[in-house]
């Protein structure tokens, strides 16, 4: 083979070579390097909306949303960034939280010239429901005021990893239908920021957050926020509540009024997403027609009661003889709650959204989606809270619904007329005795004109004369 033709072969082949080497440069992901870690973010994106879902699931500004697959390892692990440990270690759950006098002046001093980052608790990512997110970001938010740990630097949310309702930007090409090119997070996806942070643009020598420890003990803590009371599960004659959280109708409504001042940063979902809700409320009932909200905690619930239809019976039966034109509206993730209360009740007066359910918890189901996971728990709970009565369980789902009709109240007043009414099944007959170990009490009443608690027609909690408190 002559020189020429070797040449000619040789520029060919390395021609070939730039060309797919530009070519992959074109198709290759965006590579942000966090501290210690390395991450590929996908450079494809997809996913579709439900059918019931609409346009309104675009959410707000696409420019809100990080433009590159964005991931920061936590201050613990990562020691770029302050990690603050608050936790004490102590058999006592409900008591696990250092004292506010017990922190260092100095550690005050460098915080409050910091960004908190709210982070999730790495080892509960596998089995944490939906909202507990949320309540992360409502605790810390707490404690880090009550400790004078938050000054002119704003507070924002991070929450990239893999979950049960959101897969991490570092393992998918699908982006949430609601993101368009960007690559949002999990709070991001459903919520709306709780500052003007963008959390891209901050550097890690400007954060601080609390460890996996410190969030865990936060969200126990006698002195957070908890959205239905724990109970021990110990095999004991009696009910033994743990650390106070006694289930009283005072107890209940002192747990929502803690949550009353944080309600903006944890309860504004995105606009679109309550546009999916709304006009599914639009579609199934008419304009002033009565809507009894129902919320039954099925499959795997375990802390308390399970409340099936037939407990809920004497409510309905109450709710249609004063509304006879009346409808109710079930969010349940049981289908055999759903398929009972279709026979009881009739097909004519239930209406439910056509959601993801069965005999166990759907959370923990790896082939179900994880987006419409999420919608389904979210605009459940959304709709719970247009309805002018709910009647509810112990439960996170019914339990926001409360948090998002309050705040919806307080962004709107001029759209709403009548107070909520809410009668909680489960709640423990008042008794002052009881009230005296509870871990809440000092906190001012929610306004009767925006929430009007009613008593349950008959008791399904525990009862007054065998409580033991532990």
């Amino acid at each position: 083979m002559r020189n020429a033709d070797v040449l000619y072969l040789f520029t060919a082949g390395a021609l070939l070579f730039f060309l797919l080497l530009l070519k992959e440069k074109a198709l290759s992901p965006t590579v942000v390097f966090g501290p210690e870690r390395e991450v590929v973010a996908p450079a494809g994106h997809g996913g579709s909306l439900s059918p019931d879902a609409g346009a309104g699931v675009a959410g707000s500004p696409e420019q809100e949303f990080s433009p590159t697959c964005f991931i920061r390892d936590t201050c613990e692990r990562s020691k770029a960034c302050q990690s603050v440990d608050l936790h004490r270690r102590t058999p006592v759950m409900h008591d696990n939280v250092r004292a506010v006098g017990a922190v260092d002046e100095g550690l005050r001093t460098q915080l409050r010239g910091k960004h908190l980052r709210i982070r999730v608790v790495q080892a509960w990512k596998t089995r944490a429901g939906f909202f507990t997110y949320p309540m992360y970001v409502a605790n810390q938010l707490r404690f880090a005021r009550r400790f004078g740990f938050i000054a002119e630097k704003e507070p924002f949310v991070y929450m990239p990893e893999t979950n049960q309702y959101f897969q991490s930007c570092a393992e998918t090409t699908v982006r949430p239908p609601n993101a368009g090119k960007a690559f949002p997070d999990l709070w991001e996806t459903w919520f709306k920021p709780i500052s003007r942070v963008k959390y891209w643009e901050v550097r890690e020598e400007d954060v601080w957050e609390f460890n996996d420890d410190t969030i865990a003990a936060l969200y126990r803590n006698k002195d957070g926020i908890h959205y239905y009371p724990y109970r021990t599960l110990l095999r004991r004659p009696g009910v033994h509540y743990t650390h106070g959280m006694i289930g009283t109708p005072m107890w209940i409504n002192c747990e929502r009024s803690r949550m009353f001042p944080l309600l903006r940063q944890v309860a504004n979902i995105r606009e679109g997403v309550y546009s999916t809700a709304l006009a599914f409320f639009r579609a199934h009932f008419k304009p002033g027609q009565p809507v009894l909200g129902l919320h039954m905690r099925g499959t795997d619930k375990v802390h308390n009661k399970k409340l099936g239809p037939l407990d809920y019976a004497k409510e309905i039966e109450h709710f249609r003889s004063q509304h006879p034109n009346g409808k109710a509206f079930l969010a349940t993730d049981d289908s055999a709650f759903l398929s009972e209360a279709l026979r009881k009740f009739g097909k004519d007066f239930i209406v439910y959204r056509n959601v993801s359910r069965s005999q166990r918890n759907i959370l923990y189901d790896a082939n179900a989606d994880k987006y419409k996971k999420a919608e389904d728990v979210v605009v459940d709970s959304l709709v719970l809270s247009m309805c002018s009565k709910l009647v509810k369980c112990f439960s996170a789902v019914s339990e926001f619904s409360i948090y998002f009709y309050i705040n919806r109240r307080q962004l709107h007043p001029q759209s709403f007329a009548d107070a909520l009414a809410v009668t909680d099944l489960e709640a423990t007959a008042p008794n002052s005795t009881l009230e005296l170990q509870s871990t809440c009490q000092a906190v001012p009443r929610i306004s009767e004109s925006i929430l009007k608690i009613e008593a349950p027609t008959e008791l399904h909690g525990w009862q007054s004369g065998d409580v033991r408190h532990l």
